[in-house]
């Protein structure tokens, strides 16, 4: 209830900041394409970080903008830009690119004070955290970011093969950028935002404002889905701190069109934008991640027929920890700091004794991928206990953990050779 109340704030606050800027519909409809999107309406019941992020991101654009625009001066007014952006930092460190534009924006407007001040003042909010991080694990990197790209790479590897990795890498990156758009009504969302662009370039009374706009909101949002695609890091979450970088530029495209045009060619791209959304969410349905319903259920299973000491290990592992009331082992490296070493040594079979785990719970279709870290000389000896129903990812599989091969199977040279 607490992210949904942030998000019912962050709507209420991009609608005023964009109504301060642009013509009342362009501030509307930016405000509709964000509120109506069903990918990004799920986000905050899903118990993420994302809506609090988009708040920040919200505030470090508008007081970029009013810095930029001499609406605000002064160090005062640079210390609570920094403060924002040492909280969008805090809340996801790679939004911390949209404070990075906003700082290179002010630069180039030579707001050296406000530079200064925003950037000490951001240092000093993340410094705590930052240096908790070096005290407790080490390092000021989050080792779940590297597990997860150094996953990722080793999966992406394995699944191309002989193929292209290059080329698999480009894919990607399209998917991740489809995703993006999609949020908003899918590909052909493209027409009308060229066609706002063209008319934003020819408006005879463009401002500088709109080049801003795209520059604090859009090319954040557009590299950092790059970035998440080669890495294969994309998740649809990310989408929403994304998604208000690009509302924000799409709104401030608007306001141009509208200043440019009158009479009936004013509504075009806002019933377009509007109409768009509105497919793609009936085509979408209001349904996320079918194999969530398959893992709660798993888990319900696994609460009424295993023992109450039974430890499970799941690279999805939140919702069977929170349902099935049984202690579950993190395999993936997002709340578990020692799958990195885990993952690299290929020893997912020795460390899943070493943690007492009983059974692995998980979808065919990502389980098997996942074995590549495990012991080769184990991986054909897992039994499969029970075999559920699952939606989009294959069967939900509840196997045994091998019991450790003797020294004369380690001896043995492996079967078919």
């Amino acid at each position: 209830m607490l992210l949904v109340a942030v998000e019912v704030l962050f709507l209420a606050r991009l609608y005023g900041f964009l109504s301060r800027w642009v013509h009342p519909w362009a501030a509307a409809t930016g405000t509709l394409l964000f509120a109506c999107s069903v990918d990004l309406a799920l986000v905050p019941v899903h118990g993420l970080e994302t809506p609090l992020c988009s708040l920040f991101v919200l505030l470090v654009v508008e007081r970029t903008l009013d810095l930029a625009a001499g609406r605000s001066t002064g160090w005062r007014a640079g210390l609570s830009l920094g403060l924002c952006c040492g909280l969008v930092f805090l809340a996801r460190t790679d939004a911390g690119l949209f404070c990075a534009a906003a700082m290179l924006l002010l630069a180039w407007r030579r707001r050296w004070v406000e530079v200064l001040s925003s950037s000490l003042c951001a240092a000093v909010t993340v410094a705590p955290w930052l240096a908790w991080n070096l005290w407790t694990f080490g390092t000021v990197v989050q080792t779940s970011a590297r597990t997860h790209v150094y996953r990722a790479s080793v999966l992406l590897e394995h699944r191309v093969g002989e193929g292209s990795l290059w080329l698999e890498r480009m894919r990607q990156v399209g998917g991740s950028l489809d995703y993006l758009l999609g949020a908003l009504g899918g590909r052909l969302v493209l027409v009308p935002l060229l066609l706002l662009l063209w008319a934003a370039l020819r408006s005879p009374r463009a401002t500088g404002s709109w080049r801003q706009a795209l520059l604090l909101g859009g090319a954040p949002a557009v590299v950092l889905a790059v970035l998440y695609g080669f890495f294969g890091q994309f998740q649809h979450w990310y989408v929403h701190p994304l998604s208000c970088g690009l509302v924000i530029a799409v709104a401030f495209l608007l306001d141009r069109w509208l200043v440019r045009f009158s009479g009936w060619m004013r509504p075009v791209p806002l019933v377009a934008l509007l109409a768009l959304l509105a497919a793609a969410g009936l085509r979408q349905g209001w349904y996320h991640y079918p194999w969530q319903r398959a893992n709660h259920e798993a888990a319900l299973f696994l609460r009424d027929n295993t023992r109450e000491d039974v430890v499970l290990g799941s690279f999805n592992a939140g919702i069977l920890g929170y349902f099935s009331e049984r202690t579950t082992i993190n395999l993936d490296g997002a709340v578990n700091n020692d799958m990195l070493a885990v993952l690299e040594s290929r020893s997912l079979f020795a460390y899943a004794r070493k943690r007492g785990i009983d059974l692995f719970v998980e979808h065919d279709n990502e389980f098997r991928p996942n074995l590549v870290f495990a012991e080769p000389a184990e991986r054909g000896r897992l039994e499969v206990l029970w075999s559920l129903p699952g939606r989009g990812s294959g069967p939900v599989l509840i196997l045994r953990l091998p019991r450790p091969p003797s020294d004369s199977e380690k001896r043995a040279p492996p079967s078919g050779r």
